[in-house]
């Protein structure tokens, strides 16, 4: 199977913004099916954990001649209203960049605990995220102190381990997020440009690859 740089290089020509998250998927498990087509693709797809009363929903999930790829995705915006080509595209300023960064990281640890669970199962994982927010990609300043610094997701960053919010963080902040994200493997954050969308207006995309030899369990 083609390694999903490719596809995602693919598809930024044809789809270089998306309306929503939703958006995002469809146009990604389409393209998947494209190059790959003798791969079963499927959004949304629940995996069943080892005590059968919990289950893994996975973004997209395709499988092909033993091999299946696991992917988790995340389209986060700032405001752009924009058209392109007869489709008007009004997105949304988010804002909300300390949930964004949580969010991803925990997109890796569920790719790491659905590896853990199928060994045997050849799975490899992608966590990608897309943005036109700068301030996911850029590293911050070291005059502050941020209440998500373990989070951040600035370009070159190694992440791995125990990551927590700060001691300074509101209940308001973390809610429904409060428990430490853990990742066995580390990972290198780089970020590649995705696409322009007139001036000033950049995509650019991050990949996590996570596999069971990045998290110390082979094949």
């Amino acid at each position: 199977m083609r390694e999903i740089t490719q596809i995602l290089s693919a598809l930024a020509h044809k789809r270089p913004i998306f309306h929503s998250e939703a958006d995002f998927q469809h146009a990604l498990a389409c393209e998947i099916e494209r190059q790959v087509p003798n791969a079963r693709v499927r959004c949304g797809m629940p995996i069943p954990l080892s005590n059968r009363r919990n289950r893994i929903f996975i973004d997209i999930y395709a499988s092909y001649e033993g091999a299946i790829l696991a992917i988790e995705l995340k389209y986060t915006t700032r405001g752009l209203v924009v058209p392109i080509g007869d489709e008007w595209y009004e997105l949304k300023n988010r804002a909300a960049q300390d949930l964004d960064r949580y969010d991803f990281m925990e997109d890796i640890e569920r790719l790491e605990q659905l590896i853990s669970e199928y060994p045997d199962k050849n799975i490899t994982g992608y966590a990608i995220l897309l943005t036109n927010d700068s301030a996911l990609w850029e590293p911050p300043s070291k005059s502050l102190n941020p209440v998500d610094a373990d989070f951040r997701l600035y370009e070159g960053r190694e992440v791995h381990g125990i990551l927590q919010w700060g001691a300074h963080a509101s209940e308001r902040t973390k809610k429904n997020r409060e428990r430490a994200i853990r990742l066995r493997g580390k990972y290198r954050l780089q970020w590649t440009d995705y696409s322009q969308i007139g001036p000033g207006h950049q995509f650019r995309v991050l990949v996590v690859k996570v596999t069971p030899e990045g998290i110390g369990i082979g094949h």
